[in-house]
């Protein structure tokens, strides 16, 4: 696989991560995050290892990268969301789905992020 392929590979895998924790399917998404990761790691190596790399493939890398740490921004942001709603709405299921999402969540940035502040979620208009 090319240094480009893995790149794209990243991004796929994260924004499928995405769409699975959409759907409600939190077990199977940070598969796809660690995979996604393991893509990024990998691309620069083979990209070095190959002799393949290029300004492209660089700029292509930190576009990825960007977008992977705005899924991670979104994510926490909908879950202040869920939060919000929850706290309006108690009731005892809401609010362990809603801890259940925050430990997953609070998982896949560690690992997308390396931890560091949580953004605050925007007002709402």
């Amino acid at each position: 696989m090319t240094p480009n392929g893995l790149t794209l590979l990243n991004l796929f895998c994260g924004l499928y991560a995405i769409i699975l924790a959409i759907k409600g399917e939190f077990m199977k998404a940070p598969t796809f995050i660690v995979l996604g990761g393991i893509a990024d790691v990998l691309d620069g190596r083979v990209a070095r290892a190959t002799g393949t790399g290029s300004r492209f493939g660089e700029e292509l890398d930190s576009l990825v990268d960007a977008i992977s740490n705005m899924d991670a921004v979104q994510a926490r942001q909908e879950l202040q969301t869920a939060k919000r709603v929850a706290q309006a709405n108690p009731g005892d299921a809401q609010q362990e789905t809603v801890k259940a999402l925050e430990a997953q969540v609070d998982t896949a940035w560690e690992k997308l992020v390396g931890g560091g502040p949580r953004p605050t979620p925007m007002s709402d208009p």
